[in-house]
């Protein structure tokens, strides 16, 4: 029963701990020599390491950032098929990035982390986001608007897919996240001050 539900709190925490590495801001600093909290939107994600950095540094903090989110689900499912221990697993991933323990409980906004995690889970739903994604931000420019879309997108797909109510209610419960995440973006954008690519 779920009343009776424990996570397997060793994938748990491996989760939040792999979550936690602040990729962007190891790579800023050990190849380009830049602190992201420094520069840009201060951000570690890879909007800003590629909007300051360039466009290989965009490309790589977004593979590393999806890859962790990716690979904390795929180790959590290679010893466990309970559902409760992927979406606890992929939770804790998703916190991890945007609360590190590395960074003093701050962080990224979780996008690529959150993508990685529907890339092993409902990997479905994941290829129509980056879709969703490719086509906002190709009609928009502005990668906040691409990602708040593709966020609410993500429990609609859930359901149309038919995965399970639990999975669909962890995407609702994801898309509230990211979009508080971005709750500054989402004022400028209304205020027209967002800034474009």
């Amino acid at each position: 029963m779920l009343s009776a539900y424990m996570p397997d709190f060793r994938f748990v925490i491996a989760a939040y701990l792999l979550g936690s590495i602040p990729f962007g801001l190891i790579l800023g600093k050990l190849i380009w020599k830049t602190d992201l909290r420094e520069v840009g939107s201060h951000n570690i994600g890879a909007t800003n390491a590629w909007r300051v950095l360039g466009r290989t540094a965009g490309l790589l903090t977004f593979a590393l950032d999806f890859g962790k989110g990716y690979l904390a689900c795929l180790i959590c499912l290679r010893y466990s098929t309970f559902i409760y221990d992927a979406i606890a697993v992929a939770a804790a991933a998703i916190i991890g990035h945007s609360m590190s323990i590395f960074l003093k409980f701050k962080g990224g906004k979780a996008v690529a982390t959150s993508v990685g995690c529907l890339a092993c889970l409902m990997p479905e739903v994941a290829i129509c986001l980056l879709i969703v994604w490719g086509v906002c931000f190709g009609l928009t420019r502005t990668v906040s608007i691409a990602s708040c879309i593709a966020a609410i997108c993500a429990p609609i797909l859930a359901a149309t897919f038919l995965y399970p109510r639990q999975l669909i209610y962890f995407c609702a419960a994801a898309t509230v996240f990211v979009l508080v995440r971005h709750k500054d973006n989402i004022r400028r954008i209304i205020a027209g001050e967002e800034l474009h690519f």
